[in-house]
């Protein structure tokens, strides 16, 4: 890793604090009152807890938001490793106001993460966990990591999926052996053969759709990426991937990867941060007219209300709950939908969830 890394938090870098500790506080939140015992934050390279400027990395803002929710507080176990910079996490947690409030204080450690680490990590039988994996580079990703959490109730995964690096690493055979760790060798296999002469943004999206793939067969049902480009805005650096078997855990880490996103179309979300944005970035998803038009053939002749329209469509599409009500307000001026109650019964310019909707 490189050292300066730590100097100042990049714009980027501050995005991925966000989006990271943002959906630990929403998950947090649903899941404790739910489970009678623990709630547990594993995150495996944790970094020094607080950049040399001063901001606070995820580790910090973590415990924060424990200590200001008390019920968090008292149910949360917090698993913080980094073989490099454990001294100075120790440093940064301890340093915390109201830490010894906490039911658990943070363990802290510094531990090598390898492919034993993931085999031992699948016969533990875990509480409900947030997993955050956040390697310097390729090392420490693994499917069948992610697959030893996705296993039990209330677990979800984030980790940082290093694409540049697994991009190149697919033209290089001496790298296999990783490419299989991470993708499962058969789809490994199929990706080496079937990019080939792919353009850039066909292959970044054969790529996506197969570490989509693979998390579905080990149990991540619903998954959602948020991209990172390079400084000139062109190339894709990195994504940051978020795994879940729970629809709402999808819905929470949809809206605030949307809100996070550096551009919008039409209204749509890029799900992409970029320093310069640039007009290829929304290149890799629908636009609005797609949405109109696959709406109103896939819901020709049907009633359902607009909650229940976009729980059912909206998985693995761009589109929020936003750009739903858009379209709707325009298929209802058109007379291609019917609304109850109609238009002039409601607040101007609004589409409330419970509203239903009649395609014709």
């Amino acid at each position: 890793m490189d050292e300066k890394f730590f100097d100042v938090a990049s714009p980027a870098s501050k995005i991925k604090i966000d989006i990271v500790s943002k959906y630990f506080f929403s998950w947090s939140k649903v899941i404790a009152p739910r489970t009678p015992g623990n709630i547990a934050y594993i995150d495996l390279f944790s970094g020094k807890g607080i950049y040399d400027d001063g901001t606070k990395s995820i580790p910090v803002l973590i415990i924060e938001s424990a200590i200001r929710e008390k019920l968090i507080g008292k149910k949360l176990i917090t698993i913080f490793n980094d073989s490099s910079h454990s001294k100075e996490l120790s440093k940064a947690i301890n340093s915390i106001t109201g830490i010894n409030s906490l039911n658990n204080f943070p363990i802290i450690k510094n531990s090598i993460i390898d492919n034993d680490f993931a085999e031992n990590f699948s016969k533990i039988k875990l509480i409900p966990t947030l997993l955050f994996v956040d390697p310097w580079g390729y090392k420490g990703i693994s499917i069948k990591l992610i697959q030893s959490v996705l296993k039990d109730w209330g677990c979800d995964s984030i980790f940082f999926f290093n694409y540049n690096r697994i991009n190149m690493m697919i033209d290089n055979p001496i790298l296999d052996k990783h490419l299989n760790i991470i993708f499962g060798e058969k789809r490994a296999k199929k990706i080496k053969s079937e990019v080939k002469n792919l353009s850039p943004i066909k292959r970044e999206k054969l790529i996506l759709n197969e570490l989509y793939e693979g998390l579905k067969e080990i149990g991540g049902k619903y998954t959602i990426h948020f991209r990172f480009t390079d400084d000139k805005g062109k190339k894709t650096s990195h994504h940051l991937v978020f795994t879940t078997k729970n629809v709402l855990g999808y819905s929470m880490m949809k809206d605030i990867m949307a809100k996070a996103s550096s551009s919008f179309e039409d209204g749509v979300p890029s799900y992409t941060y970029s320093p310069i944005l640039q007009s290829e970035i929304n290149s890799l998803f629908p636009k609005i007219t797609e949405l109109e038009f696959s709406m109103l053939n896939k819901f020709k002749c049907k009633q359902l209300t607009v909650k229940e329209l976009y729980q059912s469509d909206s998985i693995n599409k761009p589109f929020i709950s936003k750009n739903y009500k858009e379209v709707l307000k325009k298929l209802e001026s058109e007379g291609k939908i019917i609304a109850n109650p109609p238009q002039e019964k409601r607040k101007p310019g609004t589409f409330g969830d419970n509203v239903k909707i009649t395609f014709i």
